[in-house]
């Protein structure tokens, strides 16, 4: 490893070069220049294991016992080009990994690829692949580890012949809604051989096995995502939309009565020759509401015939589908479900691995944290809710953010599991001998060799799967009239009112479908709801204005004063208290536990909890109670943990992680801003440089603060000032780390 040429003016040098074991120096006065400079700096990682040593501070096997109740869930994306599956030497390692980790489920994706690879005939799974993946599956079991899956992944499916499995013509996920026979049977097949078969180390089929909780029929299959990327719907949809408004209206006469000027000469159902809606129509129209209706009614039949079939194959477990669409016309199909499943990123690059492929370096504090506000209404009360796909994808600069706030906002709804993607979440070392394809180095999508993605999915089994982050205090519900919903522009486009979306970030929200609501707009006991705090009607009254927003709100605009009039009526309810650090005009939403609090303007954040404090920042940080930034290089997180879960102002041992940017040696850009990859470089992985001065609230006398490997193993050790001071930079040492150590003697 190379050692950094730069060390600080602050006793440190002292400390860095001493055995482990020694006492270190007091730290002294930051510099300012050199913390400010810090970030120009990269250096590789120390180490090349990431395989948690038992018994280390970043080994959650023992914190984690009994936190069940939440599913932090590793994905593993069999059909990938970086497929792993452990070999049944590794497999208890890797595991153990899994559990120190923190995960209590894994998400198999890609199942039909991975079994399929380059087999020529329908249905001919590789023997071997198919026996990996019965083990794997079974040992999770033992090891209490649930399981979520795909039963359909690909629009290859089983299919044959077919030279790249995620790029197929065979339309089959769009031909599953469409009622088409050939493509209802291929689906049955596939579960016939694959789920509901026995597995000879479970003893049963998977579906039988009551560690499959959750499947989703098919993986992104809505028609309207479908058909995203040619930015209109396929005339393959044609007949059978045709069909249904021959049923609903009969013939042309009856189309024209209904559509009025709409209704285009020569449109008939009866004849097949009404036009599809536009993907994106301009304007409000029938067209567009009645392909909303029967899109509904579709995948409510196409929902219907799946889960009876696998339910007639043993399955009592949780069914979900349509989990990467959010617009209003999505609830009405997801309440033939029994579960809600969602998918959202942010940043998601564009192009081709085999490069160029783009970032915009988007921080979510400059987009309303919009990948996480979209997902906030879309809970239906009574049903859990997962979110088996999220991300702020590798190489944003910015993903230190997102993917820490992602899991302190599932905690504040209560949802019951997320998946941050990756295609393998875990695996044991950095392999320096594996110089090929997607093993040599960090691709979008990887989670296990990103040490950014990876430390957030250990400060998500703190914030999330323990539940250092409480449920929201208050609830809302958003009564779901369905002929309202469907009415309006674009409904299967269509998202729910900004304003509506945003009361997520300060208390749970969902749907409350119109069935489930009493006489005195209360859920009914079928509903299994919680009272509502707060009752809105937003498709029975357009923006659910009632008395309608005050003028000098809507002075600042119809979003922004929808905005300001909702935060009013909350302190006017009583809903949120008056120390509640909400403030609409500046950009400043606290949940009402206030525990998270964002300030999207100054792109900072900060999470206080008893047992763990994190503070994210672009220039100036938030105080937290324990925790406090001092003097930082800009663009950094920082967090605190309580390890053995006492509250973090008694506990003796902490974990703290330290977050800035990271990258494979030698990778090339085409652009100054780095944008664009032009080589995705090869490990080790370097680290952006980042210093951060802090004051925690401890009595500085007896701490000892090390510097740890990604295996969790302690390094060199670093000065602690008796008055709680502290100092964390993230290049010192025999390498760049991200975790270090607080213990008390």
């Amino acid at each position: 490893m190379k050692k950094t040429g730069f060390i600080l003016a602050l006793g440190m040098a002292l400390a860095i070069s001493q055995p482990t074991n020694a006492a270190p120096a007091e730290p002294g006065a930051p510099d300012s220049t050199a913390i400010r400079n810090a970030g120009d700096r990269w250096r590789e990682l120390a180490g090349n294991e990431v395989a948690i040593i038992a018994g280390s501070a970043l080994d959650f096997s023992g914190t984690l016992v009994g936190a069940d109740q939440r599913q932090l869930c590793a994905t593993s994306v069999l059909g990938a080009l970086s497929s792993f599956v452990p070999s049944k030497a590794e497999l208890p390692a890797y595991i153990a990994q899994l559990k120190r980790s923190g995960y209590n489920m894994v998400r198999f994706h890609a199942v039909d690829g991975f079994l399929m690879g380059k087999a020529t005939a329908d249905f001919d799974f590789d023997p071997q692949r198919l026996d990996d993946f019965d083990r794997l599956v079974a040992e999770l079991g033992k090891a209490g580890i649930g399981v979520m899956s795909d039963i359909l992944t690909l629009d290859s499916g089983g299919y044959g012949n077919v030279p790249n499995r995620w790029s197929s013509s065979k339309q089959l996920k769009l031909r599953l809604n469409l009622d088409d026979p050939e493509a209802r049977q291929h689906w049955q097949t596939l579960v016939d051989k694959v789920f509901a078969r026995r597995n000879p180390y479970l003893g049963h089929s998977l579906l039988e096995d009551p560690n499959l909780k959750l499947v989703a029929l098919v993986n992104e299959g809505g028609m309207v995502f479908t058909s995203i990327f040619s930015k209109g719907f396929p005339q393959l949809v044609r007949p059978n939309f045709n069909q249904w408004l021959a049923k609903k209206y009969g013939d042309a006469d009856g189309l024209r009565r209904a559509w009025k000027t709409e209704a285009k000469a020569g449109e008939d159902p009866k004849a097949g020759s009404v036009e599809l809606p536009e993907y994106m129509a301009r304007t409000v129209n029938p067209r567009s509401e009645d392909f909303a209706r029967y899109l509904t009614d579709q995948e409510r039949g196409t929902f219907g015939w799946m889960s009876a079939y696998l339910q007639g194959k043993g399955y009592k477990g949780l069914i979900t589908s349509i989990n990467n669409e959010t617009a209003v016309q999505k609830a009405a199909s997801r309440q033939a479900l029994s579960a809600v499943d969602l998918h959202m990123y942010n940043d998601l690059p564009e192009g081709s691995f085999d490069t160029p492929m783009t970032v915009k370096h988007a921080s979510v504090f400059d987009n309303d944290i919009q990948f996480i506000r979209y997902l906030l209404p879309q809970r239906i009360w009574g049903k859990p809710v997962y979110v088996s796909e999220f991300g702020d994808v590798y190489w944003n600069k910015n993903r230190r953010e997102g993917n820490v706030l992602f899991g302190a906002y599932a905690a504040l709804q209560g949802w019951d599991g997320i998946c941050q993607y990756g295609e393998n979440a875990t695996q044991l070392r950095y392999d320096m001998q594996k110089k090929f394809g997607r093993y040599s180095s960090q691709y979008p999508g990887y989670v296990w060799s990103d040490p950014i993605a990876d430390a957030a999915d250990r400060m998500n089994a703190l914030l999330y799967r323990r539940g250092d982050v409480s449920p929201a205090r208050k609830t809302v519900a958003l009564i779901y009239r369905e002929a309202g919903a469907l009415q309006g522009w674009v409904p299967y486009v269509r998202n729910v009112d900004l304003s509506v979306a945003r009361l997520g970030f300060i208390s749970r929200i969902g749907y409350l479908p119109e069935a489930n609501v009493g006489a005195d707009n209360r859920p009914t006991a079928q509903a299994k709801a919680p009272t509502p705090d707060l009752l809105l009607d937003p498709f029975a009254n357009a923006a659910d204005m009632a008395p309608p927003a005050r003028a000098q709100f809507m002075m600042k605009g119809a979003q922004n004063g929808a905005w300001l009039e909702r935060v009013a009526r909350l302190r006017e309810a009583g809903l949120i208290e008056k120390a509640n650090l909400t403030d609409a005009a500046a950009g400043v939403i606290e949940s009402d536990t206030g525990q998270i609090a964002v300030d999207l303007p100054g792109h900072r954040a900060r999470i206080v909890t008893p047992r763990s404090e994190v503070l994210m920042f672009r220039d100036k940080a938030f105080d937290g109670r324990f925790l406090r930034v001092t003097e930082a290089t800009p663009e950094q997180t920082v967090g605190v943990f309580s390890v053995d879960g006492t509250p973090l102002a008694t506990a003796k041992r902490l974990l703290l992680v330290q977050l800035t940017d990271a990258r494979p040696t030698d990778m090339r850009f085409a652009d100054p801003d780095a944008k664009t990859v032009t080589n995705w470089g090869h490990w080790p992985m370097r680290l952006r440089g980042g210093i951060a001065a802090l004051k925690l609230g401890i009595d500085g006398a007896g701490w000892k603060l090390y510097a740890l490997n990604l295996d969790g193993s302690r390094r060199d050790a670093r000065p602690v000032g008796a008055d709680g001071t502290l100092l964390l930079d993230n290049l010192a040492g025999d390498g760049a780390t991200v975790y270090y150590e607080l213990v008390r003697d």
